[in-house]
């Protein structure tokens, strides 16, 4: 559901690229041909009602991608899931009731679900894709997919249960390890959903886990303060399963009624959108009206559950990391530096960060646009724009230096390819970049 309510506070948000920047070949390209002083990175001005959905495609035009590629936002970036195991206490069916709180549930690669996280991915050709972008990131922010509310995320996790059957799961890379240690042949560990280690999981679904939903908010996720204790957050999971089954037993039967009647909602939605009133469309509503409002009655009431299934999370993360084509690698870590408030006076418009002092000119005229536009804007960056496909860090290096240094077919061959890319090697001012 949109929100429409003016939003008067604003979040200054470190965004870095992690990379090799102890790599001195790597950086003596990128500080010499990519205009980098200290690291590829962007310090933004964000509503705090935005969803990290939204955030998302601020991201991909800050850093200059064009959403080419799968992404998740993550609350690390180590492929050992420390936090996640730690979180769990290591077994798969406690991340599961964590599922539709803070995490998105496992889905297949082939599942409905799968094309439900990214329901708007809606460019066309024609539309600039700069455009497209900004119109994705500006508010009001909400969520239109289905897949992330808790109700179906439970949906999702209760099919995952019910088969229960035993299971062999390949050895984990750690368990090959110590079995070549010891000389010994790893074993495939017999196991079952329900019991699985969370180990064990990460290689039994298609996509990662730990993916944090995206139709939340960023101050429901992301703080400089204080965080959530993971007590604290289990404390919330089991409040959002108080009565669930309940709720779950309604949402299918109101699925049930909105699935009977989605055709006769479409066909009399085109009729009217259409206001082609013949005999043959009136002919059509008069039959089929009670139908098409018991349809738009069971849409409704699926709203309703959601909002009142999801449950409101507070901040559990002083680090965000949002990873992005995973051939590439890209990796992006979002920390708060500061937090702006806007109050009107008189005519004028003020800010003031979380101690009560004004915000500086530089600020001041970004958090302005981003106050009357309910949009994002940049207020500094490091380092040129980047662009998809180039390979992560080390690969953006070596394109740079081959643009620069290459032999001359190879330089115009580069050139040729990153223009087909959208990239153009030109500095744009702050103000501009969102």
């Amino acid at each position: 559901m949109k929100n429409e309510e003016k939003v008067n506070s604003f979040y200054e948000i470190h965004m870095e690229l992690d990379g090799a920047y102890d790599d001195q070949e790597t950086m003596d390209a990128l500080r010499k041909y990519g205009k980098v002083r200290d690291s590829i990175s962007r310090d933004i001005v964000v509503p705090e009602d935005i969803t990290l959905h939204a955030l998302h495609f601020a991201i991909q035009r800050a850093f200059g991608w064009m959403n080419s590629h799968l992404h998740h936002f993550s609350m690390e970036d180590d492929y050992q899931h420390t936090k996640l195991k730690e979180l769990t206490e290591g077994k798969l069916k406690n991340f599961f009731t964590m599922c539709g709180v803070y995490f998105r549930a496992p889905y297949e690669s082939e599942s409905p679900d799968m094309e439900d996280v990214y329901y708007d991915d809606d460019y066309e050709d024609y539309e600039s894709p700069k455009a497209w972008l900004r119109r994705k990131y500006t508010g009001p922010y909400y969520y239109g997919g289905s897949f992330e509310h808790y109700l179906t995320s439970q949906d999702t996790v209760e099919e995952y249960l019910k088969d229960d059957r035993a299971l062999e799961i390949p050895p984990t890379f750690s368990e090959y390890l110590k079995a070549k240690e010891n000389n010994t042949k790893p074993k495939a560990n017999k196991t079952t959903i329900r019991e699985m280690p969370l180990e064990n999981a990460f290689g039994y679904f298609d996509g990662p886990l730990g993916e944090i939903l995206e139709r939340l908010r960023l101050d429901e996720v992301l703080t400089d303060q204080e965080t959530d204790t993971y007590e604290q957050m289990k404390a919330i999971a089991e409040d959002a399963a108080e009565g669930w089954e309940e709720r779950l037993s309604r949402y299918n039967e109101y699925e049930n009624v909105l699935n009977e009647t989605l055709p006769v909602v479409r066909k009399i939605n085109e009729i009217i959108n259409s206001r082609e009133f013949t005999n043959e469309s009136y002919e059509y509503f008069r039959k089929n009206s009670h139908a098409h409002q018991k349809g738009l009655d069971a849409y409704a009431n699926i709203l309703d559950l959601h909002q009142e299934s999801d449950v409101k999370v507070r901040p559990f993360l002083n680090e965000l990391y949002y990873l992005y084509d995973y051939g590439d690698g890209w990796t992006v870590t979002l920390t708060m530096k500061n937090k702006y408030t806007a109050s009107e006076e008189n005519g004028s418009l003020y800010f003031t960060d979380r101690n009560g002092k004004p915000a500086d000119t530089e600020k001041v005229i970004a958090l302005d646009k981003a106050y009357k536009g309910h949009t994002v804007k940049c207020i500094r960056y490091d380092g040129l724009p980047l662009m998809d496909d180039v390979g992560n860090v080390h690969g953006y290096a070596r394109f740079l230096k081959t643009l620069k240094e290459g032999e001359p077919e190879e330089r115009e061959n580069m050139k040729d390819w990153s223009s087909m890319q959208g990239w153009t090697g030109r500095s744009v001012k702050p103000e501009n970049l969102l």
